[in-house]
């Protein structure tokens, strides 16, 4: 497995595996309308948009996994947006196709997703997940998040419940990330 940054060629991928692995694994957890809509072209639209030729917020990146060269797993990551969680840097999103579960390749790009933020002078990070989807959820524990919020954010007229985990000391995280 590879871990590097994301270039522009590399957006429509990474949104081929957020639509394939929310297909897969948020059947009763997100509206079926929203999963069906999904469409990799528009998603890639936005993100090449907000990595690339506009980064909202300035100082985001995406890093990706491949494997065999293909992509297989992607984080953005940067800044925290507009919140009182209490942490500097978000973990915007990540996801990893469902056949490559259990590879280490989400906990390497949060890892190296956290080394990115430090060497920007964060010292904390979180981000929010779906409050159902506990596959995610326990992933997230066992790699020392802490719950640190609820909120109900609205996409496209449904209200998703979310939870936030932080984690306080990032180059904690860091650290047992690398000893593994």
């Amino acid at each position: 497995m590879i871990i590097r940054p994301a270039v522009p060629q590399d957006v429509l991928s990474m949104a081929r595996v957020n639509v394939e692995t929310r297909r897969a694994m948020y059947v009763d957890i997100f509206p079926a309308e929203l999963l069906a809509r999904a469409s990799p072209e528009r998603i890639a639209e936005r993100w090449m948009k907000n990595l690339f030729t506009e980064p909202n917020p300035p100082g985001c990146f995406g890093l990706v996994a491949e494997i065999e060269g293909e992509i297989t797993g992607f984080i953005m990551a940067g800044p925290a947006r507009g919140t009182t969680i209490g942490a500097s840097a978000e973990m915007y999103t990540l996801y990893v196709l469902p056949r490559c579960h259990h590879l280490g390749i989400g906990r390497g790009l949060m890892q190296q997703a956290a080394i990115h933020l430090r060497r920007e002078e964060h010292t904390n990070f979180f981000l929010w997940v779906l409050t159902a989807n506990l596959p995610s959820r326990k992933f997230y524990e066992g790699l020392g998040g802490e719950i640190c919020g609820q909120r109900f954010e609205e996409v496209k007229g449904y209200a998703l419940d979310e939870t936030a985990y932080i984690w306080r000391d990032i180059q904690k995280f860091i650290n047992i990330g690398e000893q593994n």
